[in-house]
């Protein structure tokens, strides 16, 4: 199906949008964890769970069998439902009276963005030639901090003015507007594949089989164990190191992400693109170069005894390391059968979103433990250090799937509907 560039630039303006409200949404219990945990009575292993286990687990698997939905060429109810599920939850949330109610809403807010990431990349790789696909990706994603910046200040200001549940109640209807938009800017036809496509598990068998994207899908896992490790630690490791109060550090780090995410993700998709133009054997070369100089960068950053310096070399790392991400769904789409393009996606955020979010966080504290832990002197740089280096290995592994995609076959030569 194809669309005219108008229609096509408000389909890609609607689903960014719905791209921020939906990180706008999820950050919500991040912003408000203080109130709440006070207000509710929770314990600090409560909090951790609601912002991570709660959400990460349903997020990540759940994804899967709605990207099988998308893939038989239903991404329009796929990503309606979503909106008006994350909304109704959300909304939720400012009645909670107990973590088990908190949770439930996490649960079903997890519940409804799961599907708006596999559906959308699946439209846009769908609808939008090989040669813009980059940029599109890359314009879509932009919604993330947006979203994220969007709902920090918010949620907070809502919070402060008249209290954390107001955030929620205020919110979470916002993302109703979108229904009508989404029901406008989105095409209803279907897909041009087969009626009956492959299972879930033998879509999942499929993409695996694909050395392509099992090296890419190995190595997105690795280097967001160091995003995830970086980001949870940012705050503490300046406080601790550096002496920045929590107010300073945290709007450190809130400057620095919302920033490095619009620039490391255009950056990242035009150079996609541009690198794409020789052969997509090249299209990765960018990609592997930005995790070896995060790679190099990140540990001299997080060593750096004074705090100028390690805040430009920490924020210069964590930019390239953004890099990483529309390249990666790129080469994912690109490489996927068209009938299996939303489960790719789904994989590739169960990579990222479970496993990295997962092994970083963890090996960052095991470590910093290990060494001394607490608030011992050099016990967190040098963890954060050593988990920085993993980005070389993932430079590796983006390098094996840069050698399979110079002879890979275009992804339509792979369509394995089941047949009739």
């Amino acid at each position: 199906m194809t669309l005219r560039p108008p229609r096509l630039a408000f389909l890609l303006a609607v689903l960014t949008l719905a791209n921020a409200v939906n990180y706008m949404d999820r950050s919500l219990i991040f912003v408000l964890g203080e109130p709440i945990k006070r207000d509710l009575g929770l314990s600090d292993v409560e909090l951790g769970l609601l912002h991570g286990l709660a959400f990460a687990l349903v997020f990540s698997f759940l994804g899967l069998p709605l990207s099988r939905i998308a893939d038989r060429g239903r991404q329009r109810l796929v990503i309606i439902g979503s909106i008006a599920l994350w909304s109704v939850m959300t909304t939720l949330g400012g009645f909670a009276q107990s973590f088990a109610q908190l949770a439930a809403m996490r649960v079903g807010v997890a519940a409804g963005e799961a599907g708006l990431h596999p559906a959308s990349h699946s439209l846009i790789s769908r609808l939008f030639p090989d040669e813009r696909r980059g940029r599109a990706l890359a314009i879509f994603s932009i919604g993330i901090p947006a979203g994220l910046a969007a709902g920090s200040v918010l949620g907070g200001w809502i919070a402060d003015q008249w209290g954390w549940r107001w955030a929620f109640l205020v919110m979470g209807p916002v993302s109703l507007i979108l229904l009508p938009l989404a029901y406008l800017a989105l095409p209803a036809s279907k897909a041009p594949v087969e009626t009956r496509t492959a299972s879930l598990i033998d879509a999942m068998w499929t993409m695996w089989r694909i050395p392509e994207f099992r090296w890419v899908w190995l190595g997105y896992a690795v280097a967001t164990a160091f995003g995830y490790g970086s980001g949870t630690f940012f705050v503490p490791f300046y406080m601790r190191e550096h002496g920045l109060s929590a107010l300073e550090a945290g709007g450190l780090y809130g400057i620095i992400n919302g920033v490095i995410g619009v620039i490391g993700i255009l950056a990242g998709g035009w150079l996609f693109d541009i690198g794409g133009r020789r052969g997509r054997g090249h299209a990765l070369t960018p990609t592997i170069l930005a995790l070896i100089a995060s790679g190099l960068l990140a540990p001299l950053g997080w060593m750096m005894p004074t705090l100028v310096p390690s805040v430009v070399l920490v924020t210069t790392a964590l930019l390239l390391y953004i890099f990483v991400s529309v390249p990666t769904i790129a080469i994912t789409q690109a490489v996927a059968p068209p009938e299996m393009r939303a489960t790719a996606s789904a994989l590739i955020g169960l990579s990222g979103g479970l496993v990295g979010a997962i092994t970083g966080p963890l090996a960052v504290g095991a470590l910093s433990d290990l060494f001394g832990g607490g608030m011992a002197a050099g016990a967190l740089p040098q963890a954060l250090a050593l988990v920085a280096l993993v980005q070389l290995v993932a430079a590796a592994l983006y390098w094996r799937a840069r050698f399979h995609l110079r002879s890979a076959p275009a992804a339509d030569a792979r369509s394995v509907a089941a047949p009739t």
